[in-house]
């Protein structure tokens, strides 16, 4: 029997409050056979803000470590 597989992206966008004009945009994502927790969805928002308020140039990788 396959196991199922997950894939999760997380977006972040801010805007400048007078002109609406981004100010940050980032994402991060995960994909694995790891079932939703919050835990997983902090994680991916740590990975998607790290480096915060200079957003990287180009992808890259992240790794979080999470508690099991």
């Amino acid at each position: 029997m396959d196991m199922p597989w997950y894939e999760r992206k997380v977006t972040v966008v801010i805007r400048d409050a007078a002109s609406g004009r981004v100010v940050y945009e980032t994402q991060a994502g995960h994909d694995g056979r790891w079932n939703s927790t919050p835990a997983l969805w902090q994680a991916m928002l740590q990975a998607a803000l790290n480096g915060f308020p200079v957003p990287p140039s180009g992808p890259r990788q992240v790794d979080i470590d999470l508690p099991r």
